[in-house]
């Protein structure tokens, strides 16, 4: 069997991989310019002269100088949304939601969907009365969310300009919401809180337990799934990278075909990220929504004071602190400091009985955060 990787693979591969490169480079250029765009584009051309994307972002500024005049914010609009959309691309090999094929829908219109199982039709006679198939449709709607993120780096590493520092600017904004991400989407303790984030697919379902036997224990979670409506030509194994691999490690048929980042359980497609934890999720595909635009706004700043917490009480929104904690402030700008601001636009939704899942804990000690 042949095993070697199609030339249209690697070329995509390899166009996803200079994409966002050249992304995460002109955020660097950027960022040394203080924002100011031609300057970063002059700085970009100068490093850069052969790049594929130099005409993108030369374009990009053009456009928005007349959109905005000079008095634009940098930021995404100044960023060609194609190489924007290169680091999301970049980053789904490690994203549950980049892999996970679910059903795409526009944010905020009305989507079509089963209230009850469409049933009834049956065979008839010549001129004999035709049956009512039973069944109903209702509507969901899912507005728009937003996932934001800061990530503090050093100036140094920015104006470095090096292979290494580009990668690593790289990879720091492509990954940085996709592990939280995966995690909401994933665990049961994520609970809907209105017109801020969507309950985890898991969030209120009551799990099957461990019983020691990892072949029966798939097994009860298949009947439980198929018992809620879920179909199987859609089905879906989504597990821990760490649960992935001590299954493999047991040797059974059933689980030969699992790796790190996923491949089939039993003949199921699985998705593998160890985001999800101790817990392995079997979902319906088709009737898991997925809206998300596909794009991500990135903002930066080496002049801000920021407080240096995962959950701040500077912010000034409806439902904030009246009177925010005093907390020690640190300036980027006397540390030498450069402060990205990563922003996703995206909300998920289950169809009742589309999600199953157990808790089976094979590799003990799988993380169940980022």
């Amino acid at each position: 069997m042949n095993t070697m990787p199609r030339l249209s693979d690697l070329t995509a591969d390899l166009t996803r991989h200079t994409k966002s490169l050249d992304a995460a480079r002109y955020i660097g250029c950027l960022v040394m310019q203080k924002g100011a765009a031609i300057a970063a584009a002059e700085q970009f051309r100068a490093r850069w002269p052969a790049s594929a994307h130099l005409s993108l972002i030369e374009h990009s500024i053009q456009k928005a100088a007349v959109v905005g005049g000079s008095s634009q914010t940098w930021g995404s609009p100044l960023i060609p949304e194609s190489l924007m959309a290169a680091l999301i691309s970049f980053a789904q090999p490690y994203s549950i939601l980049g892999r996970l094929n679910a059903q795409p829908v526009p944010f905020n219109a009305k989507v079509p969907i089963e209230a009850a199982p469409i049933s009834g039709a049956s065979w008839v006679g010549a001129g004999a009365g035709k049956p009512i198939v039973k069944g109903s449709l209702t509507t969901t709607m899912l507005p728009p969310r937003t996932a934001a993120g800061i990530i503090v780096l050093t100036e140094d590493v920015v104006r470095m300009g090096t292979p290494a520092a580009e990668i690593l600017l790289r990879d720091s904004l492509a990954r940085s919401i996709v592990q939280f991400l995966d995690w909401q989407f994933s665990d049961p303790s994520v609970a809907a809180v209105a017109d801020l984030n969507p309950a985890s697919l898991t969030n209120g379902l009551t799990p099957i337990a461990q019983s020691g036997d990892p072949v029966q224990d798939v097994y009860d979670l298949v009947k439980l799934y198929v018992a809620g409506g879920g179909r199987m030509e859609t089905a879906a194994f989504v597990l821990s990278s760490a649960n992935a691999v001590a299954l493999r490690l047991l040797g059974w048929e059933q689980f030969r075909n699992l790796t790190p980042t996923g491949g089939d359980l039993a003949g199921i497609p699985a998705f593998a990220a160890d985001a999800v934890g101790g817990n392995v999720i079997l979902l319906d595909r088709a009737r898991v929504l997925l809206a998300d635009d596909g794009e991500m706004r990135v903002d930066a700043s080496g002049q801000a004071a920021l407080e240096m917490s995962d959950a701040p009480t500077q912010s000034t929104a409806a439902g904030s602190p009246l009177a925010p904690t005093p907390t020690q402030l640190v300036s980027l700008w006397q540390g030498d400091l450069v402060a990205l601001k990563v922003e996703r636009i995206i909300n998920w939704w289950a169809a009742p009985g589309a999600v199953q899942y157990m808790t089976m804990d094979v590799a003990a000690g799988s993380p169940a955060t980022p």
